[in-house]
């Protein structure tokens, strides 16, 4: 997770500079062209949706996760991701709501574990662990909005 704030701080940075520089050359035909030769036209990657595995359909950001009442209730943000195709570390969560979902009992959560392979745990186990990894999940809910499987989202 850090790697990858590196990796965005250095990207946003780098898009500073880059603007700073275009926007004090202005449109001035001494300009010199962008690399590639093709005359001063940039190719800009377009962000593809993020992949889901089989069987989930929702990411979301664990917040916190709490007992209530024998049961675990997380407290969460709804987010939609998007990635650069060009670099595939480069994603992008955007908010959809914030939510407080309760997970089913004998719900299938797996979480990263120190040494990078996922493990399964009962819900309970996010009240009282910290994740080693991110806390992104890709999800599954019946039609009560109730989470049935949890699977964190591994980022490099």
């Amino acid at each position: 997770m850090n790697r990858r704030r590196i990796s965005a701080a250095a990207l946003l940075s780098s898009a500073v500079v880059t603007l700073t520089t275009v926007c004090a050359l202005g449109t001035s035909a001494s300009a010199a062209p962008a690399a590639g030769g093709d005359g001063g036209t940039i190719a800009a990657s377009v962000d593809k949706p993020c992949y889901h595995p089989a069987g989930y359909d929702h990411f979301l950001k664990l917040e916190s996760a709490e007992a209530d009442q024998g049961d675990t209730r997380l407290n969460v943000t709804e987010v939609s991701c998007t990635v650069d195709p060009d670099n595939e570390e480069d994603v992008r969560y955007t908010t959809i709501r914030s939510a407080s979902m309760l997970v089913h009992a004998d719900a299938e959560v797996q979480v990263i574990s120190d040494t990078g392979a996922p493990r399964t745990v009962q819900p309970g186990w996010l009240v009282d662990h910290k994740l080693s990894n991110s806390p992104y999940f890709y999800y599954r809910a019946d039609t009560q909005d109730r989470i049935t499987a949890m699977q964190e989202i591994y980022h490099p």
